[in-house]
């Protein structure tokens, strides 16, 4: 599939943008919402379920091209989280250590499913069966790389965190 190493890296650009208009202008809103999700339970089933939404949303959005807004919104977003976590003392080290253990899964299976939807009209008029049937391989791909993203999210990481010295609880 030739069109979808571009379309992810579009998808990894406006990503990218994302995290660093997080950074520099973190939302009062974004700031206010992770305050208050941060007391939710982190369990797998959680974890999975809300980042199934994520990828289906993204997925079908990019389809129509509006999913890179989304993806822009996960950036900003994940931006804003770590200048909280920087300004409630947190370390680099440390806010890494509560991102990179999950994230190296997420991130690229979110990123995917929009590179996904934006070759998914094009693919499928110009392969027929043969571009359905990778499309549904790269989205069983990415559900299999959120749940192990979830997994390490849910057991991983608060033990990983734990060893930086981050406690596991509510950031508010």
């Amino acid at each position: 599939m030739k069109s979808f190493k571009p379309a992810f890296a579009v998808a990894l650009t406006f990503f990218l943008l994302g995290i660093v208009a997080g950074i520099m202008y973190p939302g009062e809103w974004i700031l206010k919402t992770l305050k208050e999700g941060a007391g939710v339970e982190l369990s797998f089933k959680y974890i999975y379920l809300h980042n199934l939404k994520a990828l289906g949303l993204i997925y079908l959005a990019s389809i129509v091209y509006v999913g890179l807004v989304l993806v822009l919104a996960n950036g900003y977003a994940l931006g804003t989280a770590i200048v909280l976590a920087l300004n409630k003392g947190l370390t680099p080290l440390q806010v890494a250590a509560a991102i990179v253990p999950h994230g190296i899964f997420e991130l690229p299976a979110l990123l995917a499913a929009s590179a996904t939807g934006l070759v998914t009209i094009g693919y499928v008029k110009s392969r027929r069966l043969r571009g359905l049937a990778v499309i549904v391989t790269l989205l069983v791909i990415e559900v299999t790389l959120l749940a192990i993203a979830a997994f390490i999210e849910a057991y991983i990481t608060p033990v990983i965190m734990k060893l930086f010295g981050v406690s596991v609880g509510p950031m508010g």
